[in-house]
């Protein structure tokens, strides 16, 4: 492989894995909202959004992107969402 082409590689690696676990925090995020969303419209609009993390989750994973777990304060907002009213 090109010098040029492992540089690429690389550099979409290190996008793809900052990208992941924002991804993952709107999948936790998505998953409270349709569970939580009481008017049919934002239940809706919840739905889409869950099918959209869902699905950037997947790509990113199939491509091979790898990162942590989520952070200390990723999983305390998710767990203040989740004991929201």
């Amino acid at each position: 492989m090109p010098a040029d082409s492992l540089a690429d590689v690389k550099k979409a690696a290190q996008f793809y894995a900052g990208v992941l676990p924002r991804a993952e925090v709107s999948l936790a995020t998505s998953q409270i909202a349709v569970e939580k969303a009481k008017q049919k419209n934002a239940h809706e609009f919840a739905g889409f959004e869950l099918g959209e993390a869902i699905t950037v989750n997947m790509v990113l994973k199939d491509i091979g992107a790898t990162a942590p777990k989520m952070d200390d304060a990723s999983m305390a907002m998710v767990d203040k969402i989740k004991s929201a009213a």
